[in-house]
């Protein structure tokens, strides 16, 4: 559960017995949302999951061709960095 808004009143809620934990970011469909919507978390994690991948090209690829490694970032690396970047 997310609080949103300066004028929320934060109440706690509970299902049944059980109380429900708010959070301060929440993952959905991949995206990560902020209790202040603020995207840097998102942009946090795409930025690091795109190191990953290129620290796993150059670890394998021995061959540094100019176009082999261009077509490796635009079809690896790119779509990770512009996954939800409209959000």
């Amino acid at each position: 559960m997310l609080h949103f808004g300066c004028k929320n009143m934060c109440n706690v809620y509970s299902l049944g017995d059980k109380v429900i934990n708010a959070e301060n970011e929440e993952k959905d469909l991949g995206v990560i949302v902020s209790d202040t919507l603020k995207p840097s978390s998102q942009c946090i994690a795409a930025a690091q999951s795109a190191n990953k991948t290129l620290g796993i090209i150059n670890r394998t690829f021995v061959n540094r061709d100019c176009k082999i490694i261009l077509k490796l970032y635009q079809t690896l690396v790119r779509p990770t960095l512009e996954y939800c970047v409209q959000a």
